[in-house]
């Protein structure tokens, strides 16, 4: 579990953003409107470290990280250039000793947040696992690999529930017709490495 020194430590590194997230918490407190602007290009990772430091100022640290679902721009079987068209990151967090879901979808509009009072049970938690391929990679090795790539635009970062315990995956593609990319090996296969 990461302490309040641990996430200072990494927050100093970007109290500029830290500054405007708590900022844009404060205004919007009882909205649901766009908390700030977004880059013309989203960042899948800087997307996901500016959503946790979100959590953590606005709710504290004892969240869970469950998945970060992208849309891309393009379709994966037609020559895709691997953009982000949106991006929804889950969490699950206690309030008031409620389960809350809280998703932050991000689109080139801006970030929205929705609380959902529910608990999250589709993927495992993530926070502790060392994402090692980014998603730029990932999507490389997804692009050589030797499968047919789905005809989909949707890639989630999660870990599959199943019997088995695996690394985070990138899930490209459908739950019908999914390719995944292990996150900390590379490994690509079209089977769910949860079963």
């Amino acid at each position: 579990m990461m302490t309040k020194d641990y996430i200072k430590g990494l927050l100093a590194g970007t109290s500029a953003v830290a500054e405007a997230l708590k900022f844009a918490i404060e205004e919007n407190e009882d909205e649901k409107k766009p908390l700030l602007s977004s880059p013309a290009k989203l960042d899948f990772e800087h997307l996901i470290a500016t959503d946790k430091q979100f959590i953590f100022l606005k709710y504290g640290n004892d969240f869970v990280w469950y998945e970060a679902a992208a849309k891309l721009t393009d379709f994966l079987d037609e020559d895709p250039s691997g953009e982000i068209e949106s991006l929804d990151d889950v969490f699950q967090i206690f309030k008031d000793g409620q389960p809350l879901v809280v998703i932050i979808h991000h689109d080139k509009q801006g970030q929205k947040v929705q609380e959902i009072n529910s608990f999250w049970l589709e993927d495992s938690d993530m926070r502790n696992d060392a994402i090692l391929f980014n998603y730029d990679r990932a999507f490389k090795k997804l692009m050589a690999a030797n499968y047919p790539k789905p005809h989909s635009r949707n890639c989630i970062l999660r870990k599959p529930v199943g019997p088995k315990d695996t690394n985070p995956q990138y899930v490209f593609g459908t739950i019908d017709d999914p390719i995944f990319v292990d996150a900390e090996t590379g490994d690509v296969s079209d089977t769910n490495p949860a079963f």
